[in-house]
């Protein structure tokens, strides 16, 4: 991120450790570079739900090519319309371990965009 001059670098790590039918749950380390100074925090595990009871978002999708680290990824990508302009679009990959290779969210008149830099491991 950049902001007024100053740049602030934020790295998530995050390890699969739960996939079903109803939810994954992700471990989620954080670390923030700013100004020369370093914080991290520890992983915390969050929850990402297949379907939210009682919305009905509005979902495009498509193919798109994207590289990472080198690497040429065949994406598949899903862009889901909420209210007020309100969006968040996903760019998933089968070769990468947790899929989510790029999210965009669009929100109260901001971008937030969440990208790949580097993964080990292989899909199991």
């Amino acid at each position: 991120m950049v902001a007024d001059g100053s740049t602030m670098t934020v790295t998530y790590t995050a390890t699969l450790k739960k996939v079903d039918a109803e939810a994954v749950v992700v471990d989620i380390a954080t670390t923030i570079e700013a100004e020369g100074m370093k914080f991290s925090s520890p992983a915390a595990p969050t929850t990402y739900f297949a379907k939210i009871p009682g919305v009905q978002p509005r979902a495009t999708k498509g193919k798109e090519t994207l590289t990472v680290n080198g690497k040429k990824l065949d994406c598949e990508w899903t862009e889901v319309a909420g209210e007020g302009g309100d969006s968040t679009k996903t760019w998933t990959c089968t070769d990468v371990p947790g899929g989510t290779v790029r999210e965009t969210t669009r929100a109260a008149g901001s971008i937030t965009t969440t990208e790949l830099i580097d993964w080990q491991g292989q899909r199991k």
